[in-house]
């Protein structure tokens, strides 16, 4: 089968993305279901990379869940995704936090913020049992508590209860009671 100019085809992929390579050359000819492009897959890569994190974290090896924050950090700043790069500074925090080095954890927990959105966000929970403001503002209590703000860690322990009784969400709820 030859394509016309005037021909109209479907390409698509499961997955958006930013085409990295074309695997075909004009006039080759493509099979049914052949891959043609390959997509960029930093996106993909800072998810991984937190998801890792969370591993450590979770395990308790701060010394290598710092690593692999800072590796998600790194590739999300890359990327320029905002969700990636919204988790890899909350990821920062936490494990900032947990390595009592509160002045870093205070400054990455307070630029994960900002990459919320409600819109976009809110249903993480549904797939992960956490939703990253909630966690961010969590521990931002935390940090801001320890070092002597009892009125900024109040105020954040306040809207991680609004935003939890918003969402609805046991887990979330539970954790935003931590």
């Amino acid at each position: 089968c030859i394509l016309e100019p005037s021909d109209a085809v479907s390409i698509g992929s499961p997955i958006t993305g930013r085409i990295e390579r074309v695997l075909v050359e004009r006039a080759d000819p493509v099979e049914e279901n052949q891959v043609v492009a390959q997509l960029e897959s930093t996106v993909e890569v800072a998810a991984l990379l937190h998801k890792l994190w969370a591993f450590y974290q979770v395990r308790g090896d701060m010394r290598v869940a710092i690593k692999e924050a800072q590796r998600s950090l790194h590739v999300s700043r890359a990327a320029g995704d905002r969700h990636e790069l919204m988790n890899a500074h909350c990821a920062m925090g936490a494990t900032s936090l947990m390595r009592a080095e509160f002045a870093a954890a205070r400054e990455h927990l307070a630029r994960a913020l900002p990459h919320y959105d409600p819109a976009l966000d809110a249903g993480d929970a549904l797939l992960s049992g956490v939703d990253t403001a909630v966690a961010t503002l969590t521990y931002t209590g935390f940090v801001r508590w320890i070092m002597g703000e009892p009125d900024q860690a109040v105020a954040a322990v306040r809207e991680t209860a609004l935003i939890a009784k918003r969402l609805a969400h046991p887990f979330v709820t539970a954790f935003s009671l931590f």
